[in-house]
């Protein structure tokens, strides 16, 4: 018999289902959103899409804080933000918040009018079921309470889209690659282990596509 040690750490394995719910929220039609909503198509597939990130983000964490053997009760955000400061932290904090807006499904209320086509709220809508904490309010946009402050995610669900997709990918290539020049055993960014768009690729590489083509956005 031959023991060795193993851990669990989920984050790596799902990398391969985000980049294929990306890849098709790509190679569809783009549902450019009004102002309650967009298509169920575009919301579906890229509410799915930040969710999993932030799990990714919240794994990497886990693995950093295991290696490092830091013990503590800190949430996975507060943690990263420790690591790489608060300008990121803040960054990541908006990505969590985003993910609270669907995973904890935040319900707003308000009255619509439907001006040849377009979905327009008259008057502002109100959130009232969810509760937002600290890291909520400190994220919210001080221009409009519809938007996170620096990404300028949409904390309105149903009109979470693939510009919010763009964001939030970008912002945790940006964290998995600051993890990794930290020490190369927390993550490796350069592992040629996924396949997009029909080639083998490594997160980085198909982050940096990604931001290229903005999922078919007009830059």
């Amino acid at each position: 018999m031959s023991l060795r040690g193993y851990v669990t750490t989920i984050g790596f394995q799902l990398i391969q289902p985000m980049l294929d719910l990306i890849e098709e929220l790509g190679d569809g039609k783009v549902g450019y959103p009004n102002e309650v909503q967009t298509s169920v198509w575009e919301n579906g597939h890229s509410s799915a899409i930040i969710v999993l990130c932030a799990v990714i983000l919240e794994s990497a964490a886990n693995r950093v804080r295991y290696l490092r053997k830091d013990t503590g009760n800190k949430s996975a955000p507060d943690y990263l933000r420790s690591l790489l400061g608060d300008d990121v932290g803040a960054r990541i904090d908006e990505v969590f918040v985003a993910r609270d807006v669907v995973a904890h499904n935040h319900m707003w209320e308000g009255q619509i009018d439907d001006i040849d086509g377009d979905l327009r709220f008259c008057g502002n809508p109100v959130l009232v079921l969810g509760k937002p904490g600290d890291r909520y309010r400190r994220s919210i946009s001080p221009k409009t309470t519809r938007l996170t402050n620096l990404l300028q995610l949409n904390l309105i669900p149903s009109r979470i889209w693939r510009n919010d997709v763009v964001e939030v990918v970008n912002l945790l290539g940006m964290v998995l690659e600051r993890l990794e020049q930290m020490d190369a055993s927390y993550y490796q960014t350069n592992n040629h282990a996924f396949t997009f768009r029909g080639e083998y690729v490594s997160i980085r590489t198909a982050v940096e596509r990604i931001n290229r083509d903005r999922l078919g956005l007009q830059s």
